[in-house]
């Protein structure tokens, strides 16, 4: 009874780590591993919009279906201290087929929580990884806690490797994106211009 009882907690232990994720994990972050159908599962998958999210552009989260998915999830800490950092996740599948085994990755903070895989969203790949590579970016505070998410939505098993930068004491920093003119913001600034060349043109005649 008593090897019994030592058993059942050995159980739920495993169970527990499983679906809080692996152990806290030193970033700048590098890591080789594979989803396999015996892994933990969440409740549906994301819908992939085709692009990818960043620190300056990230899009909504949606999601669908209730179907099973397994998923590996990977627990670290922003130390790149004072200020919010934007750290990059980059997904390399090493297998796959389309509509069959295509691989996806998404970020998380501070927790996942697999019945509700939109909670806590902060990014993700945008697009599925099939024998390719796929990256994106996200904020994340000074500090902070977050997780990344490697899943398979279609089923299936498949290795991959994922590298977590951005997130180490020190780590560099992507420039801010240069703003642009839309065409109509274009043509009212050459109007403006023109105008204001028009007016100095008079001023000296």
């Amino acid at each position: 009874m008593k090897g019994r009882a030592v058993a059942l907690w050995g159980l739920v232990a495993t169970l527990a780590l499983a679906s809080s994720g692996r152990a806290q994990q030193t970033c700048p972050f590098n890591t080789g591993g594979a989803v396999l159908t015996s892994d933990p599962v969440q409740v549906g998958a994301l819908v992939p919009d085709g692009i990818p999210d960043t620190c300056f552009a990230a899009g909504p989260c949606v999601s669908q279906g209730t179907q099973p998915v397994n998923y590996d999830v990977y627990t670290l800490v922003n130390n790149n201290t004072p200020n919010p950092t934007c750290v990059t996740a980059t997904l390399t599948a090493a297998c796959g087929v389309q509509s069959v085994t295509e691989m996806y990755v998404a970020a998380y903070s501070p927790t996942f929580n697999p019945a509700s895989i939109c909670q806590n969203n902060v990014g993700s790949s945008g697009m599925t990884a099939i024998n390719s590579q796929v990256s994106f970016s996200f904020q994340v505070p000074a500090g902070a806690q977050f997780q990344v998410v490697v899943s398979v939505p279609t089923g299936g098993q498949c290795e991959y490797t994922l590298a977590v930068t951005g997130c180490g004491a020190g780590d560099p920093q992507p420039p801010a994106p240069i703003p642009t003119l839309s065409t109509e913001g274009l043509v009212a600034l050459l109007l403006g211009l023109a105008a204001l060349g028009l007016r100095r043109l008079r001023h000296q005649f």
